[in-house]
This record gives C-alpha cells, structure tokens and sequence, in this order.
C-alpha cells in the first residue's frame, strides 16, 4: 500500500527524531516533513504510529495518507496524543 506522511512539528526535537524514525523505515523525503513509501505493510503501519506517537508532543501535528486499504483511503492524523481516523470510499470501484 502507498504511504504518505505530512508533518508538522513543536519542536526540533521532534522532527529530528521522527525524521530518522521514517528514514529506517524506508520512507523517502518528498519535501519538508513530508515523506512516502510504495509499499509497506498494514502491521508496519501499526508499529510506525506507535513510534511517531511516543515522541511525539501535544502540539505536534501527524497525518499518515494510506492507499489503497479495502478499496477506501484512509487518513489517519495524530491529534492531542491520539491518533484519530477519517475514511474515504473510492465510489469508482462500489460501482464496479
């Protein structure tokens, strides 16, 4: 599934640490904080919301762009220390 990742970020600390977080996982930067990777796994993505999220602060902003996932986008965004979901349906394939 293809991954892309904006952010925006408190603090230094916090881009520096994710930036490198992104860098192991494969992600490639596009952009200033905004990165993406062809093909990662729904588990990968799991673990990488996991890492962003622990250093991560209040103020930080995160939004992970994830395609296909079952024929729908999906966009999940770090708000407040939470990750938080919105689900777009791809109206194309319903109506096959």
């Amino acid at each position: 599934m293809y991954v892309s990742i904006v952010c925006d970020f408190n603090s230094d600390n916090s881009r520096k640490v994710v930036d490198s977080i992104l860098m192991q996982y494969g992600f490639n930067r596009v952009q200033t904080d905004t990165y993406e990777m062809n093909s990662i796994g729904d588990n990968s993505v799991s673990k990488l919301k996991l890492e962003i999220d622990r250093h991560c602060d209040a103020f930080d902003k995160v939004r992970l762009y994830q395609y296909p996932l079952d024929h729908k986008l999906v966009i999940s965004y770090l708000h407040e220390k939470r990750w938080k979901k919105k689900i777009i349906l791809d109206k194309s394939i319903i109506k096959g």
